[in-house]
């Protein structure tokens, strides 16, 4: 909770500047309006600043209004508190005539901008050369749901003030490495970004389609009961049918339920799991479906034999991937998975494979691993453990491929970084 009774979501609970100071903001008098009411790509966004070791600012809204990160804090022209959920105008006073283009611009286009910038004050602006420029910035569109931008993220580099030659002897390579190092978790911030967004375009998705059929159902129901006079038995059978849409109701807000509790924006403790072990526990949970599909399951960890991770989402990737492989077996050729781990580069590899009814990826790959997604009429289910699997996946900073064909079945690939 903030000082001012605004609940407030888990990832601003941190003793940093930035959560601290937000916490302490009245927002319900702010332009960005009262945490609780802060839209989706608002959340994600400032959760990605907040958690990030690269300082970073994000410009919000008409009235532009700034956040920033403990990484930034020291860079500013004031003290944190005069400046988080201030206007950007009134942060930068004068200099922002010069920094007012590079904003408004993004904003009007969704086109990134990078600016070199000087050292005396973050955004003290002036138009470097290569040789000179302590700073450079890059500006880029934070978008909504409807794919307008609703803000600028701004990630800060610093850059030596001198040009370079590599050199081993006065350790100009490390200030190469330091550089690229910042370049690559920039480039890892911006795609962990566009993720979200299409997550939420996602969930845009089924709140407008999924959500409204059952509503829009009851409702018409609802009418046609308050009309019904003295019929006792067309509203009893009125009343089963408002009920069972009230069920399917509830099932899509609890599978919504499942999906965001798995992109949580803070991860658990990683433990040491060791792979058979971890095996032989999903297994017995699926015993009644291996038994009932007579499923030769075989495993080999012989290159990879543990790993550190997130349990909980460990074994719910390879549950779901076991459980995929069991459900969608074909039943013209007795059923055979196998489980494998290697070591791939940076990567271990957790593979599934199976000699199933597999999949057309060249009709349904692109809505592979979409919510509610089925490939096989035939056979019962939601359509949401692939979901699930790569939404766990990325949450781990991991990548799924898949390798499938009709008929001669799938291969699975997790990749988790080592």
């Amino acid at each position: 909770m903030s000082t001012y009774d605004d609940p407030i979501p888990e990832f601003l609970n941190s003793n940093g500047i930035a959560c601290t100071v937000i916490r302490s903001i009245n927002w319900k008098k702010n332009p960005a309006g009262k945490i609780s009411f802060w839209p989706p790509e608002l959340l994600n966004t400032v959760s990605i600043i907040v958690n990030s070791a690269i300082p970073m600012l994000l410009i919000w809204g008409e009235k532009h209004t700034v956040f920033f990160n403990d990484a930034a804090a020291p860079l500013l022209p004031d003290e944190p508190a005069k400046i988080m959920g201030a206007t950007a105008a009134d942060v930068w006073k004068e200099n922002w005539r010069v920094i007012s283009p590079h904003v408004t611009g993004v904003f009007k286009t969704g086109a990134p901008v990078t600016v070199r910038t000087g050292h005396s004050n973050l955004f003290n602006l002036y138009q470097a050369s290569e040789t000179s420029a302590d700073f450079i910035s890059h500006f880029s569109a934070v978008r909504n749901l409807e794919g307008r931008v609703s803000g600028v993220l701004i990630l800060i580099n610093k850059q030596p003030s001198v040009t370079y030659e590599p050199s081993e002897s006065d350790g100009n390579l490390k200030h190469i490495h330091d550089r690229k190092k910042v370049e690559e978790e920039r480039d890892k911030i911006m795609r962990d970004l566009i993720g979200r967004n299409n997550n939420l375009k996602q969930f845009s998705y089924i709140v407008s389609h999924n959500l409204r059929s059952p509503i829009n159902r009851i409702l018409g129901l609802a009418a046609i009961f308050k009309n019904e006079k003295d019929d006792a038995g067309q509203k009893q059978m009125l009343i089963q049918y408002i009920e069972n849409e009230a069920i399917n109701l509830n099932n899509v807000v609890k599978d919504l339920t499942t999906i965001v509790s798995y992109q949580d924006l803070g991860l658990a403790a990683r433990e040491d799991i060791i792979f058979e072990d971890e095996l032989k526990i999903i297994l017995q949970s699926l015993e009644n479906e291996i038994t009932r599909s007579q499923a030769l399951i075989t495993s080999d960890f012989q290159s990879a034999q543990k790993f550190k991770s997130v349990r909980g989402y460990f074994y719910s990737i390879l549950y779901n991937l076991l459980s995929n492989a069991i459900k969608f077996g074909n039943p013209a050729k007795p059923l055979k998975i196998h489980v494998k781990t290697t070591h791939i580069e940076n990567y271990l590899c957790l593979s599934v494979s199976d000699n199933g009814l597999g999949i057309d990826l060249d009709k349904h790959r692109d809505e592979l691993f979409g919510l509610y997604s089925r490939f096989h009429a035939l056979v019962p289910g939601k359509g949401m453990g692939l979901n699930l699997v790569k939404t766990q996946v990325e949450t781990l900073g991991g990548k799924i491929q898949v390798d499938s064909s009709p008929n001669i079945g799938s291969t699975f690939f997790i990749y988790l970084p080592d």
